[in-house]
């Protein structure tokens, strides 16, 4: 009985996160962030584009981009995404991300309320709390008014 419970177990693992998993997760909630209004603003995506180009060094973003709008399309599912990135970084880095989320969400110079959705549920599923999402939301805002 055990010896048949261990052979369905290893039929049924979850697949080896790759290295570029987090990348692509990554990728996945900016784009998700770039398109939650309704519109995909090409200030929001261009935003998208240099963070990406900033923290994936060595990866192409339209690269990252196009395997990201692929997994989209397969499994839209955002618990995915950031389950893949709370495995791989710590609770700081997690908060950093809301702060790049931050930046392309302003990106056109405005919160949408579906923006604002998108990242309080987004914290939520990085365990992030409101006061940190809040602060990180601060941080961006002074940093886009000292880059005006």
């Amino acid at each position: 009985m055990i010896d048949r419970l261990k052979t369905w177990f290893e039929g049924h693992r979850p697949p080896e996160v790759h290295s570029t998993e987090p990348e692509i997760a990554l990728t996945a909630l900016l784009l998700e962030a770039t398109d939650v209004d309704g519109s995909q603003d090409e200030e929001e995506l261009r935003v998208a584009k240099e963070i990406l180009a900033r923290e994936c060094a060595g990866s192409d973003p339209d690269e990252l981009i196009a395997k990201a709008k692929s997994r989209m399309t397969d499994h839209h599912d955002l618990v995915g995404f950031t389950k893949i990135l709370k495995a791989q970084y710590p609770h700081e880095d997690r908060v950093v991300l809301m702060e790049l989320l931050w930046e392309v969400a302003y990106a056109d110079g405005k919160i949408d309320p579906m923006e604002d959705m998108l990242l309080r549920k987004l914290a939520g599923l990085l365990y992030i709390d409101d006061r940190e999402r809040g602060l990180a939301r601060q941080r961006v805002e002074a940093k886009l008014r000292l880059e005006s």
